[in-house]
This record gives structure tokens, C-alpha cells and sequence, in this order.
């Protein structure tokens, strides 16, 4: 198609009202734990790109990239330019996915069905943004990108093929509803948004509530008063270098919040002759943290009922060790910290599992006690 003014002022009319939808739903982009971020509108700039002509997706691809610099403007103002190169270069990689991918369809000699297309359009695009955005964080905390790209895709999956059928959605919807067809688009969208939301700040409601249970606890003995927060800290940050699932880290977070909760009240002479633990016993019928009973089991020095998965040793060991780092760093944590979990929990962990929860904690700077 040629570049004619009368052609380009349609192209133009058709990629602002895409841009416009897309910088809402970039908006209300969401937040992660790791420092990344998760957004819906991949599936809307995708579809764009597949039901526009060669202008449109110019100036689409231009709209895209524009949004992303309004949003930092209007969010980060002050922030670094760095943040604001990167996030480009992301999105930029991103609609660099795009054009491949079609470049693909259209040499490709057989003739895929549109709906076909736009998956495999999607596909690209998220999956694109997804390994750039892992390696951007991979870069900036020193993880295995590896391991954090399994992570992600973990989590992200049914959110990302949400988005590829939204996607396919509109290149089917388009060539009859036309503009009108991404109203309710933009809406499915925005719930998938809020739906993870949702989950997310139920999570982080669970994890506060537990927070303040164990800070009351530790009122009890002032030597132990922010022991536990700062050991979940730890923990979490060695879970992140083994590479594990934030689902994983999310119950190492538990552990180490818990790990010692039975013994707070104890005097220091109760603790040195308790040969098992029970903190395990007090999540007995807490429902939201029954994955977390195996761990804290471990944690006990209990038999664990049935086999006792790998993963569930190395978080319990990951909990151990960092509740004795934090007892290094502070001389009233350590008068009233006997390290009895980690020596439960050693006597449950390998030689290799203990060799990879010590080395992931000495690459974070980490000081730590004698291991057997």
C-alpha cells in the first residue's frame, strides 16, 4: 500500500485509538516481588500488529514506545534515565519479536488460519519481553537467568495464555466490530489485571497478618525482636540465588518467619534441652500455610510422614542457616538463639544440598557459621 496522506491519516486514526487502549491498560500494570513488573497489554499491541496494514503497525510500534515514556514520565519523575532506557529497550525487543514473528507467517508457505497467527504473534511478543525482562533482572541482582526464566514461566503461564487467546480474540472480532471490538477486549484484560491483582495483595494480606502475629510473639524476649523478619529476608534472598519458583520463596518466607515461634516464651534453658520443636504443631489447622507444614516439620527435627521432597530440604535449610546468620550479626539475637534448628535440619539435609544452600549464601556476601 502506498504512503498516500489520505491513507496515513486513516492508519493514524486506527493506531491512536490502539495506542490509547494500550496506555490504559500500561497504566495499571502490576508490581512484582522481584523488582519486574506484569502488564496485559502485550495481547492488544500483538493482535495490532497482525489486523493493521504496514503503516498502521509503524505507527503502532511508535505509540507503544511512546506510552512507555509518558507512563515513566508521569510515575518516575526524577528517577534515572536508565530505568526509562531499559523499559524501552524491553518493549522495543518486544515489537522487534513482532515483526520477526510476521516475517515468519509471510514466508511461510503454508496459509495458517488468522487465529493461528495471532497466537503465534502473541506467543512471540510476550515470550520475547518475558526473557528480556528476566535478563535485564538477571544482570541487575547477579540470579542464574536460567533459573529465574523458570520461575516466571511458572507463575506467568496461565497469564500469559490468557492474553495469547485475548489476542487471538481480536483478530478474529476486528474485521467485523472494528474499533468498537476492543472495548470489551480492554475490559477482559483489565480483569485478568485485577484478578492477579487481587491474588497478589491476598498473598501479601496473608503475609502481614503473619508478620504481626510473630512481632507480638517476640515481644515476649526483646533479644529476639526482629529476628524473624530479618531472617525471612535472608532466606528469601538465598531461595532467589538457588533460582527457585516464587512460590518456593513464598514459603521460605513462611518458614522463616515461624521457624522458631514455639520457642520464644522458652527460657534459655528449656531451649537448649528441647530435642524437637513444635512450631510445626501450630499450623496444624492454618489452611493458607498447610504447604508450609513439611518445611517447618524439618525445621522441628520431626519424621516427616511419607518421603520428603528435595525442594522441601533445601527451603528448610535455606531457613536454618539464615536464622543463624542473622544470630552473627547481632550479639542479643545470639544470647538468646542456641542453634538448634539448623542442627535439626542438617541432620535431615545432604552434604550437597547443605554445599548448595552454603554457596548460594557466601555469593550474597553472606558471613556464616561452621556447617557440618
Amino acid at each position: 500500500m502506498s504512503w498516500s496522506i489520505g491513507a496515513l491519516v486513516d492508519a493514524w486514526g486506527v493506531a491512536v485509538v490502539f495506542g490509547g487502549c494500550i496506555v490504559l491498560l500500561d497504566w495499571f500494570d502490576v508490581s512484582l516481588p522481584r523488582g519486574d513488573s506484569f502488564g496485559v497489554s502485550g495481547a492488544l499491541i500483538s493482535s495490532g500488529f497482525l489486523v493493521l496494514d504496514s503503516q498502521g503497525r509503524v505507527l503502532l510500534g511508535l505509540v507503544a514506545l511512546s506510552s512507555v515514556v509518558v507512563l515513566y514520565t508521569l510515575r518516575h519523575r526524577g528517577a534515572g534515565a536508565l530505568t526509562l532506557e531499559v523499559s524501552i529497550g524491553i518493549r522495543a525487543l518486544a515489537i522487534a519479536g513482532l515483526w520477526a514473528s510476521l516475517l515468519l507467517v509471510q514466508l511461510s508457505a503454508i496459509n495458517f488460519s488468522d487465529a493461528i497467527v495471532a497466537i503465534f504473534m502473541a506467543s512471540a511478543y510476550l515470550g520475547t519481553e518475558l526473557i528480556a525482562t528476566q535478563t535485564r533482572l538477571a544482570a541487575s541482582t547477579k540470579r542464574p537467568l536460567g533459573r529465574l526464566l523458570r520461575g516466571n514461566i511458572t507463575r506467568q503461564t496461565p497469564i500469559i495464555a490468557a492474553q495469547v487467546s485475548v489476542s487471538a480474540l481480536v483478530v478474529i472480532t476486528y474485521p467485523t466490530m472494528g474499533a468498537y471490538g476492543l472495548v470489551p477486549v480492554v475490559a477482559v484484560l483489565l480483569l485478568i489485571r485485577q484478578s492477579y491483582a487481587v491474588l497478589l495483595q491476598m498473598r501479601e494480606t496473608y503475609r502481614t497478618t503473619v508478620e504481626v502475629l510473630v512481632e507480638a510473639a517476640e515481644g515476649q524476649d526483646d533479644r529476639l525482636r526482629g529476628h524473624a523478619d530479618r531472617t525471612a529476608h535472608i532466606a528469601r534472598e538465598i531461595c532467589m540465588r538457588l533460582g527457585f519458583s516464587p512460590s518456593h520463596v513464598e514459603r521460605a518466607s513462611y518458614a522463616a518467619l515461624l521457624h522458631d515461634v514455639d520457642a520464644i516464651a522458652l527460657s534459655d534453658e528449656e531451649r537448649d534441652s528441647q530435642a524437637t520443636g513444635s512450631s510445626s504443631l501450630v499450623l496444624q489447622d492454618v489452611e493458607f500455610l498447610a504447604d508450609v507444614i513439611p518445611i517447618m516439620e524439618l525445621c522441628d527435627g520431626r519424621e516427616v510422614a511419607g518421603s520428603v521432597r528435595e525442594i522441601d530440604v533445601h527451603i528448610a535449610m535455606a531457613v536454618a542457616l539464615a536464622g543463624e546468620i542473622d544470630a552473627l550479626r547481632f550479639d542479643s539475637v545470639a544470647q538468646a538463639h542456641h542453634g538448634s534448628v539448623l542442627r535439626r535440619v542438617s541432620v535431615a539435609a545432604s552434604s550437597s544440598v547443605k554445599a548448595r544452600v552454603v554457596a548460594a549464601a557466601l555469593e550474597l556476601g553472606y558471613r556464616i557459621p561452621a556447617v557440618s
